[in-house]
């Protein structure tokens, strides 16, 4: 998500039975990967049938059948959902979705996978006999009516405000600077400047959100300091202030190297670019960017040299 800079999303980290009071009959679509027991990737890697039991199994069919019943309550009237496995007894599969399917306000949806693959009573079953790939296990689920009837908690979310003043000032600033147009902090999450659409707001209380919206920045050492988030946000670069990187410094920086830069007058943050398109924020002076890719995702791409 950070990667791509999507905006409308909202990243969490929960038990689903604390979720349910929150999205009370919410969602159009849910997709349930749920935890199993692994069959499908025996083939992939041997060494798990050593840990495979059958106590296991039917632990991980509770587990999944809970969640997929606060999968349920969280669905909107007329909404589906996708459940998916990695494995393949009947346990963990056609069994929860019989046993969900007693519910008389659910009914299963039959579907193809590229006009090749039928599903049977809304279930498909595939292993490496029939497909080229693992095992799968995926089940098509359509809610007719509301099966829900208590309303969803709510209250003001002590993590997030309203920007300050100050906080509003340094952003427009910072894109005055850059010729950034049409973004704009309407919210600050834990002190992150974010951009949040199409949300209810009140619905995050209480809730362990990783990431909300398209994260902008912070106020750090009375300026604003921009989120590699904000960079992969902006699609198109025509007007705005960038250093376009040549091949070989885009890999540099990519794989966590500074890069130097020739004849640039440039000083502070600085949009990074390669054939088109934004890469990340860079911090130059004197010539040279320092680099401010973000750590966990930097990756050794290829002997540049």
């Amino acid at each position: 998500i950070k990667r791509l800079g999507i905006q409308n999303s909202v990243v969490v980290s929960m038990h689903p039975k604390q979720l349910e009071k929150y999205f009370n009959e919410y969602f159009d679509m849910i997709l349930v990967d749920a935890p199993c027991s692994g069959e499908g990737m025996f083939r992939k890697y041997p060494d798990t049938i050593q840990n495979w039991t059958i106590d296991n199994v039917n632990a991980c069919a509770l587990r999944q059948y809970e969640i997929l019943n606060s999968a349920i309550k969280m669905l909107k009237p007329g909404g589906k959902i996708i459940y998916s496995t990695c494995t393949l007894n009947i346990i963990e599969n056609e069994h929860n979705i019989d046993k969900l399917l007693e519910n008389k306000n659910l009914i299963y949806e039959d579907f193809k996978l590229d006009d090749i693959y039928n599903s049977k009573n809304g279930m498909l079953k595939l292993t490496p006999l029939n497909f080229n790939g693992e095992g799968q296990f995926i089940s098509k689920i359509h809610k007719i009516n509301s099966i829900c009837s208590n309303e969803c908690k709510q209250k003001s979310n002590n993590n997030l405000r309203k920007p300050t003043k100050i906080e509003l000032e340094k952003f427009i600033d910072f894109c005055k600077d850059n010729n950034i147009k049409n973004f704009y902090p309407n919210y600050v999450y834990n002190d992150i400047l974010m951009q949040i659409h199409d949300i209810d707001i009140n619905r995050l209380s209480n809730i362990n959100v990783i990431n909300a919206g398209l994260r902008l920045g912070e106020i750090k050492y009375n300026m604003f300091v921009p989120d590699f988030s904000f960079a992969r946000g902006i699609n198109n670069l025509e007007g705005i202030k960038n250093i376009e990187l040549c091949h070989e410094q885009s890999i540099k920086y990519i794989e966590g190297e500074s890069v130097e830069v020739k004849d640039c007058d440039y000083e502070g943050f600085v949009l990074l670019s390669y054939d088109g398109y934004s890469i990340a924020w860079g911090k130059i002076k004197n010539g040279i960017i320092k680099n401010h890719y973000p750590k966990n995702i930097r990756k050794k791409l290829f002997n540049h040299i």
